[in-house]
């Protein structure tokens, strides 16, 4: 956790590449190695607990001692 947050962190391995600007497609990772491009990287994702673990949490009912 980071502060109020979840921290999820993913690695990857790229194994395609298509530029939507000008339509190259490089598939598979040795081509992307061979073009500098194929190297790991490391996606992070920040949730709230409360969203992460999709729970409805009620207030615990209070009780009078009288």
């Amino acid at each position: 956790m980071k502060g109020d947050f979840i921290v999820i962190r993913q690695i990857m391995l790229p194994t395609s590449l298509k530029c939507t600007a000008c339509g190259l497609t490089i598939s598979g990772h040795a081509a992307l190695h061979a073009v500098d491009l194929g190297g790991q990287f490391t996606a992070t994702s920040y949730y709230d607990p409360v969203d992460y673990y999709g729970g409805v949490f009620e207030p615990e009912e209070e009780y009078d001692n009288e």
